[in-house]
């Protein structure tokens, strides 16, 4: 009892964002409104929707709720404003953030609490994880795959996200943590400045990444997840990464990946010409590839619950397609931000 006294001292706000997202919206207010922990505030900023996500929301604001509710319509603006926007008309001293397409553990705003109560920690980062991995691991409790999805495009889904998704270990105080499941105070939001205005993708991770150099004390809550459902098709997994990638390239040394990326960029000018001049080296980036992929999939191979060839052979299918996806969105992020540069002087 007094430890669940000491939580609801802290005072949570939680902020969103939301653009056309009225098909996710009941699922996930389901979630939010059966936390063990509620939060005291809910500020949602809309950017523009055109298929009733307002009407949706406001619909709920005339309910009885228990927490205060605000919307915010601001059409235009990008994800970093609209956060920025959330945080600057919240009310409370402890932010919390999440994505309104997500599912909520109903423990999940607790175990954030619960480790900061623990930690004194100014950044707790919470977990995140797919919708229907239940298939492939051992993650109880986890909220089935959607009706209609075969297993070959859960597993083709499931074996592209996997490659990306990094998830917090215990103790962990050098995790960057997404913004789909984060909880900061407000001083540790200011003294970055909060989220880059001009980034609408890869936003996230590049606020993480500058509360990390600033030395903002962080934790993990490894059990405060939230799920999401992957895309299961590939022009929009390509498209998502694509983007991802382009943010990295647009936040430039800010990016916690810039070095990552450049790394690629240059490998794949060296091995171009070498591929014409001397293909025999073809066989040497072949056993590299092979082993950039042992160590990207392994970690996941070894979570799996049977030996599973299908996934396997998806996960060598889009180690080497996103690596094309993600090395052309950078390039291109690159561009813009020198374009961008070339404006201003």
């Amino acid at each position: 009892m007094k430890q669940k006294s000491r939580l609801d001292q802290i005072k949570v706000s939680l902020l969103v964002t939301v653009l056309n997202e009225k098909a996710a919206l009941p699922e996930w207010w389901r979630s939010l409104v059966w936390q063990i922990k509620l939060p005291d505030e809910v500020v949602v900023v809309d950017a523009g929707s055109s298929d009733g996500t307002v009407e949706w929301l406001t619909e709920q604001a005339g309910q009885d709720l228990p927490f205060e509710f605000r919307l915010l319509v601001k059409p235009g603006v990008n994800r970093s404003q609209g956060r920025n926007l959330a945080m600057k008309q919240s009310r409370h001293e402890w932010l919390a953030m999440t994505d309104a397409g997500v599912i909520l553990d109903k423990d999940w705003l607790y175990q954030l609490c619960l480790v900061q109560n623990k930690t004194q920690s100014l950044v707790v980062a919470g977990s995140y994880w797919l919708v229907g991995a239940e298939q492939w691991f051992d993650y109880p409790g986890a909220p089935a795959s959607p009706a209609g999805i075969k297993p070959y495009q859960s597993r083709f889904a499931m074996s592209a996200q996997m490659l990306t998704v990094n998830l917090p270990q215990p103790g962990q105080t050098d995790y960057l943590p997404s913004s789909r499941s984060l909880l900061v105070h407000r001083t540790a939001w200011q003294q970055v400045g909060g989220y880059p205005e001009k980034l609408n993708t890869a936003e996230d991770l590049v606020f993480a990444y500058q509360l990390q150099q600033a030395d903002v004390p962080q934790a993990t809550a490894d059990q405060a997840i939230v799920w999401w459902y992957p895309s299961t098709k590939l022009g929009k997994i390509s498209k998502q990464f694509f983007f991802y990638a382009l943010g990295d390239g647009l936040a430039g040394r800010q990016s916690p990946h810039f070095t990552k990326h450049m790394v690629k960029l240059m490998i794949a000018v060296a091995v171009l010409p070498l591929a014409i001049f001397w293909p025999a080296s073809l066989k040497l980036c072949l056993a590299g590839l092979v082993l950039w992929w042992l160590k990207q999939t392994g970690r996941w191979i070894a979570k799996l619950k049977q030996f599973d060839l299908k996934m396997i052979f998806y996960l060598l299918f889009w180690i080497v397609w996103l690596w094309w996806i993600s090395l052309f969105g950078f390039m291109a992020g690159l561009i813009l931000q020198l374009r961008q540069w070339q404006k201003k002087n």
